[in-house]
């Protein structure tokens, strides 16, 4: 099978797959049922799911120890530019979405 020919293969990658996996399905079924039996606004569908979406990354950040990623990083135009059009980007996105 796929293993067996995957050169990379390590157990920790497929472990973070799993997870994510299990947050996405668990993100797409609450959300569908909160926007089924919530009355809200389409923005307001895009922020409660990018609400839900800060959790696990607030737990994510330290225990990955992002901050000292971060705090490396240099700070110009190459940097702020693609920020900000992946923000843009995603807004749209989360907003098309509903």
């Amino acid at each position: 099978g796929y293993v067996m020919v995957d050169d990379g293969y390590e157990v920790r990658a497929y472990v973070w797959l799993f997870c994510w996996y299990c947050f996405f399905v668990f993100d797409t079924v609450y959300v569908k049922h909160m926007c089924e039996s919530v009355p809200m606004t389409n923005w307001g569908r895009v922020y409660y799911t990018n609400a839900l979406a800060l959790v696990p990354l607030m737990v994510t950040l330290p225990t990955l120890n992002e901050q000292a990623v971060l705090a490396e990083v240099e700070w110009g135009i190459e940097t702020i530019g693609p920020l900000v059009l992946s923000c843009v980007v995603g807004v749209c996105m989360s907003h098309a979405a509903y």
